[in-house]
């Protein structure tokens, strides 16, 4: 999303990875589009246009999977990939606790962190049509059955009957919201939830204080078991990271190591007046 990152990737010239960068995907409407929304929104809005470019211009490419960038695999999407050997598009569930299950109201069924489609006929006609829907209308608030990117899935399994494949394996879009109701252990060298393999994590919440400080999530419990095989592994692996970054461009380690300060101060800051405004009986400008 910005060419600094893209100088640094093509630097690393990873296998198998290709760039594209930005301008190859925006349009003038997204453009328009991008000045009224904050980043989060206009990240959200792009995912339907970016894999639609995608594509077009990779014509061997048979299927995407889309993943956020705040997930982390924990073992070969490959199986992801044969769950959905018959089916279109796939999505996941949020799982919700049954005590939270009213969220989904807020929120949606399905979470749009992992989305798969196939470049068939409904899987191009569903990602047209929510490509289109999301540049129209993708806020962070509920309004009028719209949640950001996605309320949207919620009409698939109904307007496509048969070609949607809810994925329900636990070890898929597991999350700081519905992992608490499963076992977490690691066996033979890989991490299980219950009997199943752990294959993507969502860290959702997780914060970057700096390249070795992190705070991990706020409202949820993370019990010991958690923390020791989902998110000490993913911290050593950011911190490994970074230290690859401030071996590559150390000015750009420095850059983004005042971007982390600047955005923890300015949080834990907003915390504190909300927590003294309510101590006072005041209330937040929004």
């Amino acid at each position: 999303m910005d060419r600094e990152t893209k100088r640094f990737m093509e630097k690393l010239d990873l296998p198998g990875v290709k760039l594209i960068d930005l301008a190859e995907i925006e349009t003038d409407n997204l453009r328009t589009t991008r000045r009224e929304r904050t980043d989060s929104e206009y990240c959200w809005t792009i995912k339907g246009t970016f894999m639609i470019h995608i594509f077009e211009t990779e014509k061997n490419v048979e299927s995407l999977l889309y993943v956020d960038s705040d997930m982390f695999f924990f073992s070969d999407p490959k199986k992801i990939f044969e769950l959905m050997s018959k089916y279109s598009l796939g999505i996941t569930p949020h799982r919700f606790p049954k005590n939270q299950k009213s969220i989904e109201k807020e929120t949606g069924r399905y979470n749009a962190g992992i989305i798969f489609f196939r470049k068939d006929k409904i899987g191009l006609e569903c990602l047209e049509k929510w490509s289109r829907q999301c540049i129209e209308w993708c806020y962070l608030k509920l309004e009028d059955g719209k949640f950001c990117d996605q309320m949207y899935l919620d009409q698939w399994s109904a307007l496509y009957p048969g070609r949607v494949r809810e994925l329900l394996h636990k070890g898929i879009n597991l999350a700081p919201w519905n992992v608490g109701r499963y076992s977490i252990a690691n066996k033979t060298g890989k991490t299980k939830v219950d009997d199943q393999d752990l294959i993507l994590y969502h860290f959702h919440q997780f914060k970057l204080n700096s390249s070795f400080v992190f705070r991990r999530v706020r409202g949820y419990a993370l019990s010991k078991s958690i923390i020791e095989h989902i998110y000490e592994p993913y911290e050593k692996s950011l911190r490994d990271s970074s230290r690859l970054v401030f071996k590559i461009k150390p000015l750009l380690w420095a850059r983004l190591e005042l971007s982390f300060m600047k955005s923890y101060l300015l949080s834990e800051y907003e915390i504190f007046c909300r927590k003294l405004a309510d101590k006072l009986n005041l209330e937040m400008p929004d």
